[in-house]
């Protein structure tokens, strides 16, 4: 690293860099075949994610690192997946029976490959999940290179 990476402030000068950080303005359900929508943007560098529909879109090609979390609906079976492209499933949380408490957390990690102009969200295949406000229940990413 040199100088000239570095700005007045001392924060790194990276090209291309994408980060994004959302978590949710208030608790909402979303039921079968919906998509999670993190709607309150904490940051977005790069500007990639939107909060309308919750979809991140890179803009530069790479390999990323993306994590989510959610919780069950009253502990019910359920099925989420981080969908590409609309269709083909990076990652897929499961639960085939139902749980003890109300509400149990997940958080599901995937590090996949995405070129510019893919599309990347969750998608709740089946039952109830929930999204909890006062960021107990987040989604962020980041450009891994």
């Amino acid at each position: 690293m040199t100088a000239t990476d570095v700005n007045i402030n001392g924060i790194l000068k990276k090209p291309n860099q994408i980060f994004f950080s959302a978590s949710r303005t208030t608790s909402q359900r979303f039921g079968t075949v919906s998509y999670l929508i993190y709607d309150q943007v904490n940051i977005n560098i790069g500007g990639c994610y939107s909060n309308t529909n919750g979809v991140f879109m890179p803009t530069v090609a790479g390999v990323y690192f993306i994590n989510f979390g959610f919780f069950t609906y009253l502990n019910e079976a359920f099925l989420v997946d981080l969908w590409k492209n609309d269709g083909e499933i990076v990652n897929r949380s499961r639960r085939i029976g139902t749980g003890v408490s109300s509400y149990t957390k997940f958080e599901l990690t995937s590090i996949v490959y995405l070129y510019v102009g893919d599309c990347l969200r969750c998608r709740v295949g089946s039952g109830n999940v929930y999204l909890e406000s006062l960021k107990q229940t987040c989604i962020f990413g980041y450009l891994l290179g």
